[in-house]
C-alpha cells in the first residue's frame, strides 16, 4: 500500500495539482473492544468469511478477460491467499483496545502519509449488532477525540 501512495501522489505533483497528494483516506476493517483479548477474538469469524470472499473474488477476476495479469497483481493475490489471521492483523485490519487503536492509526497516518480512514465495521457481516455498536461506541468516544 505504501509504494502505492507513493506512485499515487508522485502522479498528483506530475500532473500539476497543488500539494502533497490531496486529501487521502484508506478503508480499514476496525474493531475495538474494552480489551486486546476481545478485540482479537470476537471479529475472527467475521473478517476471516470477508477476507475469503476476497481471495474467492480476486481468483475468480483473475481468468477474465482484460483483467491484469501483472506480476505486482499476482504476488498480490499470493499474499492474500497464504495470509493466516495473525497476518491479517498485522497488515489489513485495525483491531484492539482504544488504546490500540488510537496507536495503530497514528502508526498508519506516519507510515503512509493518509489523511483519514474509512472504518468497516462489519466487513464480514457476522458481528453481532451489539458488538458492531460497542465498537462504534468506542470509536467515537475513546478513539476520534485523539484526533481532534
Amino acid at each position: 500500500m505504501k509504494t502505492n501512495l507513493q506512485e499515487y501522489k508522485q502522479e498528483w505533483k506530475a500532473a500539476g495539482h497543488p500539494g502533497e497528494g490531496g486529501d487521502i483516506n484508506v478503508r480499514f476493517p476496525v474493531y475495538i473492544a474494552p480489551s486486546e483479548a476481545e478485540a482479537i477474538e470476537e471479529p475472527k469469524e467475521s473478517i476471516e468469511a470477508f477476507f475469503q470472499r476476497q481471495r474467492e473474488l480476486f481468483e475468480y477476476s483473475r481468468g477474465r478477460q482484460g483483467a491484469d495479469v501483472s506480476a505486482g497483481r499476482q504476488a498480490r493475490y499470493e499474499r492474500l491467499v497464504n495470509s493466516t489471521y495473525e497476518d491479517l492483523l498485522e497488515t489489513r485490519v485495525v483491531f484492539g483496545s482504544p488504546e490500540q487503536v488510537i496507536d495503530r492509526l497514528h502508526e498508519f497516518k506516519e507510515m503512509l502519509g493518509i489523511s483519514g480512514i474509512t472504518a468497516e465495521l462489519n466487513p464480514g457481516g457476522f458481528l453481532p449488532k451489539e458488538a458492531v455498536q460497542r465498537s462504534l461506541r468506542l470509536m467515537t468516544e475513546e478513539v476520534m477525540p485523539a484526533f481532534k
